[in-house]
């Protein structure tokens, strides 16, 4: 709680001018608040005088008076808190996805899409709420508690100490239920991050859900996370209910003992009957305090704990680094070398902490040498399961080896910045993604904004080379139509064809096709390897495939089984082998022959 209070503070001091705004505007609200029980007071000391009319009418200027600056001020108190609230939330939003986009890709592997959509929504909003709600009502508690008790001790001091006795226990009931509430609240936002991720996937895999038509069951389970969510939030809507009223009963007996003591002391000729008025119209003024008080503690414990769940994100680094002088120039020749490379992908990570757990790791990649010459076309080749597109991932540092090292140019990519390394290569994984934007957007994602404006006209020639052309001069709006999300709207074909293009479309020095013609037919793959042979020229590719049309493109033949690259060499040389690569060539021929017929 406390270190979540540092940050608090931080940004009370980022966002001063705001603070500033809002405190001294409330501070002059709420010393003119203060004011109209002693003008009540004035004027009833004085009924019974004989400028009595006079008096009255000064009581009732100063009323209004009072009441027209308090309106003026009020507006500044508001734009302050709120405006500052505002400026947290945009920063927390941006800070938060900024921080995301640095995040290595086993983040994303073991931490899902609808709970990080929770805590940029929901617990940003709990932890702007405080800025907007908590901090306000805390200052204004404090400037009440300042106030009214000197005036109270101005009025009647002993007064002032029967009414501060039945509520020395407050401060430790508070902070009892404030541990209660920061506890609860921290469970209810993580069942909604559930909520998210059981609806973020649901909605992501709808045509699986309707396929198996397993839509109940999805509703059950839905209704299942909701009633959980329901019961959580009821007990704490039952942990607010209760302090709220007892914050008000205690107010109230509070109310009791002046007025009983109040009226004696009156009776007595200790007070006057307006100062006991004004005694009890500060009572009733202090009540709001006592119950803000309520609202401020429980709101602090929501943005804590919302905020201790925006650190867990904020706390976890990236696993791949840059170096600390990286080299900045762009790859130009693409020469790559694989030197005694070992990688094993962990069977689970701690989802924010990204430590291992103590299960055995798999091996995925074991001793790979390999040296791909610069401007060559390379295939790579195997079983499912064989290890390629794990080199294609190490390749543009999604995951570092735990062994050896990867040189291109003869520089370790280590030592390349990471916008530089990536920046020069052109991946298409197998995992399709289209942006909700237009065709063309999608196409010149990867191209930088001065250079997307020069080459809006070349669009069609990317979308040419890749055989869509057809396809999309057939759609409303050509290439400025939309494509729904993932490229909904798009058979897996076409998609595999536009994120083709977007990575042509970059101009890379080094091209990764990570078995992108796979949802493609026999004609069409062949049609796009023949527009794609221009391309290819004095440009190093790697094409990972188990298909056997770029075989006609490879210069070079890796066959790769269980992490090891097994053989290696040009098509002629392997069938002259009869090894693994032949006897997968000739496995792969005959299964595309039946599935041509």
């Amino acid at each position: 709680m406390f270190r979540n209070l540092k940050i608090f503070i931080e940004y009370l001091r980022k966002y001063r001018k705001q603070f500033w705004i809002g405190t001294i505007a409330l501070f002059i609200v709420d010393l003119l608040d203060v004011t109209p029980p002693l003008i009540i007071k004035y004027g009833i000391d004085h009924l019974g005088d004989n400028d009595r009319d006079k008096k009255l009418l000064y009581a009732v200027a100063a009323y209004i008076l009072v009441v027209l600056i308090q309106a003026f001020f009020r507006y500044w108190m508001r734009i302050g808190f709120y405006g500052m609230s505002l400026l947290v939330g945009l920063d927390l939003r941006n800070k938060l996805f900024a921080h995301i986009q640095k995040l290595s890709v086993s983040f994303f592997n073991t931490t899902k899409t609808g709970d990080i959509m929770s805590r940029a929504t929901n617990d940003i909003e709990a932890v702007r709420g405080f800025f907007q709600h908590g901090i306000f009502i805390l200052i204004d508690n404090i400037l009440y508690f300042t106030y009214v008790p000197i005036i109270l001790l101005y009025l009647s001091p002993r007064l002032t100490l029967y009414a501060v006795l039945p509520l020395l226990y407050l401060p430790f009931f508070a902070n009892r239920m404030g541990n209660l509430i920061h506890r609860r609240f921290k469970d209810i936002q993580e069942v909604l991050s559930e909520i998210s991720a059981k609806a973020s996937e649901n909605f992501s895999g709808i045509r699986v859900v309707k396929s198996f038509t397993q839509e109940e069951n999805e509703i059950s389970g839905f209704r299942n996370v909701n009633v959980k969510s329901y019961n959580k939030n009821l007990w704490l809507a039952k942990l607010d209910s209760f302090f709220g009223p007892f914050l008000g009963f205690s107010v109230g007996v509070d109310v009791f003992v002046v007025i009983l003591f109040g009226g004696l002391l009156v009776i007595s000729g200790d007070i006057k009957t307006g100062t006991l008025v004004a005694f009890y119209m500060y009572l009733r003024q202090i009540a709001w305090p006592m119950m803000g008080m309520g609202m401020v503690m429980s709101n602090f414990q929501r943005a804590t704990a919302s905020m201790d769940r925006l650190q867990e994100i904020f706390q976890t680094k990236p696993e791949i680094v840059e170096a600390a002088q990286p080299v900045t120039a762009f790859i130009e020749r693409g020469e790559i070398e694989f030197k005694n490379i070992q990688f094993s992908y962990p069977h689970s990570l701690d989802r924010y902490s990204g430590k291992e757990s103590a299960r055995t790791r798999t091996p995925a990649l074991t001793d790979i040498n390999l040296k791909i010459p610069a401007g060559s076309t390379v295939l790579v080749m195997g079983p499912i399961g064989s290890g390629k597109s794990t080199l294609a991932n190490l390749l543009v540092r999604f995951f570092d080896p735990s062994g050896g090292d990867i040189f291109i140019d003869g520089v370790n990519i280590r030592n390349y910045s990471l916008g530089r390394l990536r920046g020069s290569i052109g991946f298409v994984p197998q995992d399709i993604f289209l942006f909700a934007d237009t065709i063309k957007e999608n196409v010149l994602f990867g191209v930088n904004i001065g250079a997307a404006n020069e080459q809006s006209s070349d669009v069609q020639v990317y979308t040419g080379l890749v055989q869509m052309n057809e396809v999309i001069e057939k759609l409303p709006e050509k290439y400025n139509s939309l494509l729904g999300e993932r490229g909904v709207n798009l058979s897996g074909g076409q998609k595999q064809r536009l994120t083709l293009s977007r990575a042509i479309a970059k101009k890379p020095s080094i091209l990764i096709l990570d078995d992108c013609f796979s949802s493609v037919d026999f004609e069409t793959e062949q049609a796009i390897l023949n527009s794609l042979k221009a391309v290819l020229k004095n440009r190093t590719t790697l094409i990972i495939s188990h298909r056997l049309a770029a075989v006609k493109l490879a210069q070079f033949i890796v066959f790769m089984e269980d992490g090891r690259v097994v053989e290696k060499g040009t098509h002629q040389e392997l069938m002259t082998k009869k090894g693994h690569y032949a006897r997968f060539y000739e496995y792969q021929k005959l299964k595309e022959s039946l599935e041509g017929e």
